[in-house]
């Protein structure tokens, strides 16, 4: 599939690039200080939850 027409433009800069690449390189990517320290520097969020506990139910 190509896409012709983009959805969206990315708005970044170097600050949020060291960061995911230091979240990588730390190893802990779905908790830990990093994970902590993104919890409070949020303003706007969707929150994603993947239900797994309810099948075992």
């Amino acid at each position: 599939m190509s896409f012709k027409i983009p959805l969206f433009d990315l708005n970044y800069d170097t600050a949020e690039e060291n960061a995911v690449i230091n979240t990588l390189h730390s190893k802990w990517i779905s908790m830990g200080e990093n994970v902590a320290q993104a919890k409070h520097g949020v303003r706007f969020a969707i929150p994603i939850h993947r239900r797994t506990h309810s099948s075992y139910s």
